[in-house]
């Protein structure tokens, strides 16, 4: 019995944000209020799993949300890098803490850690290591 083609097993047909056309095997539900699509490139050739295809949809998410921890799909985190560096999108922990430095050195490490989603030893490390403004 032959093995089933990608086209065969295709449920739809899509463009990427980069201008590639894609065979979707899978819509899975995000939880974000879009369809994550998995798929191949239809120029392809050769074995190889499904891919998350970048649609509008997940390149907005991903852009809006600011910290890669705070992403919530359901997919790997490497495949959270790489869609990330795709997007040509960069965390600066630097700029992060810099924008917090008041509250770091005004509040409890108790409370910044609840507003901010950080831990306390993240917090206390970058309490000592950053003078106060």
């Amino acid at each position: 019995m032959p093995r089933p083609t990608r086209e065969s097993l295709a449920v739809d047909r899509i463009t990427d944000v980069y201008g590639t056309e894609w065979l979707v095997s899978e819509f899975r539900p995000s939880g974000q209020g879009f369809a994550l699509p998995l798929g191949w490139p239809v120029e392809g050739v050769g074995p190889g799993n499904p891919r998350v295809i970048t649609t509008a949809a997940l390149a907005e998410y991903l852009q809006s949300v600011e910290r890669p921890r705070d992403i919530v799909l359901p997919i790997g985190a490497s495949t959270i890098k790489r869609l990330r560096a795709e997007l040509d999108l960069h965390f600066e922990w630097n700029a992060w803490w810099a924008a917090r430095a008041d509250d770091l050195h005004t509040m409890t490490l108790e409370q910044f850690c609840r507003r901010h989603g950080c831990s306390m030893g993240a917090a206390s490390q970058r309490r000592r290591a950053t003078p106060r403004a």
